[in-house]
């Protein structure tokens, strides 16, 4: 008779499982939806740092979240397929999320008015960052150790040993995006308060941003909380959908910017059927680079023209919608 324990540790790794399905259809889904929008905003674009750090970013979950698929979802895989495919996964993640938070890195030094300052701060902080993480994940995926499954028939990884040292990893990258969202709601209160940014754009481009900054932390700190609290069947359980919101919602920023530099409509009130929205002048910001004079003028251009820009009344169920992607 199967023993109680058992059960448990079987019903909490077949969540874990459920949780990296859902992960890789999330990831598949996002994918199909902005294709359109990003073949138009970012492949037909010149290649920049920019647009390498977006495709980077955008595809690299393609290699460690099957992985993770054929890690826990493989009916009688080996210890040594276990620990070669958890091992090449956790290297995937780790650089891919470097890579993510070099995005938002950008995001904030462009927000900064491309200050050198800033720079060079956040860039030591990546590179501290980035540096001790190397050996965390190192000690880590060298401590795996695998046996055979709670009951037969289980598919996929049973980890006997593993070390708490990537407790670290998690950690660092909370303290990293903390500080990310308190210099972008810093600088967005500073730009307010200074009437630099009142245009119904800007409004829009930092509320995402701290909304979304957020959404990361709240992913990065779940992650911190499972690994001090959690059962050890857990382990795993948020980490993949974490790699794959960090890259969506990285992806969505810069996607987010050229929009906002390319003329589009924003909205500015939903209600029910109705749709407000403000058509934005021709004149195309690069809201990326562009400098704090440039993003003064064409805030204040902006406002000077709001009075004479068109309002569009449009329901959401007609095909004409203008409604921003």
């Amino acid at each position: 008779m199967v023993s109680a324990d058992v059960l448990v540790t079987a019903e909490r790794l077949q969540v874990v499982r459920d949780v990296q399905v859902v992960a890789m259809a999330l990831l598949v889904a996002d994918c199909v939806t902005l294709l359109t929008e990003e073949i138009e905003l970012i492949w037909k674009s010149k290649w920049t740092v920019t647009k390498i750090l977006y495709l980077l970013s955008r595809y690299s979950p393609f290699i460690d979240t099957p992985l993770n698929l054929v890690y826990y979802l493989t009916p009688g895989i080996t210890p040594h397929a276990c620990t070669v495919t958890y091992t090449v996964a956790t290297w995937s993640t780790a650089w891919g999320m470097a890579l993510s938070e070099l995005v938002l890195l950008v995001r904030t030094y462009a927000i900064y008015s491309r200050s050198r300052k800033v720079l060079i701060f956040l860039g030591v902080l990546w590179l501290l960052w980035v540096g001790a993480n190397i050996p965390i994940i190192h000690i880590f995926t060298k401590s795996l150790r695998y046996g055979d499954p709670p009951t037969p028939g289980l598919p996929g990884c049973y980890a006997t040993a593993e070390s708490p040292i990537v407790f670290a990893s998690f950690a660092t990258l909370t303290l990293f995006e903390i500080l990310i969202v308190i210099m972008t709601v810093r600088k967005g209160y500073l730009h307010f308060q200074q009437g630099t940014s009142r245009s119904q754009l800007a409004y829009v481009l930092y509320r995402d941003g701290v909304l979304f900054f957020i959404a990361l932390l709240a992913c990065s700190l779940g992650n911190v909380i499972l690994l001090v609290s959690a059962p050890p069947q857990y382990l795993d359980l948020l980490d993949t959908l974490t790699r794959v919101i960090h890259s969506l919602i990285c992806c969505r920023i810069l996607l987010n910017i050229r929009n906002a530099g390319r003329g589009d409509t924003v909205p500015t009130l939903s209600d029910g059927g109705t749709t407000i929205a403000f058509r934005r002048p021709s004149t195309t910001v690069d809201y990326s680079t562009a400098d704090s004079s440039t993003l003064a003028n064409s805030d204040r251009g902006a406002a000077r023209d709001e009075e004479s820009q068109a309002i569009e009344l449009s329901q959401l169920s007609s095909p004409s919608s203008t409604l921003i992607r």
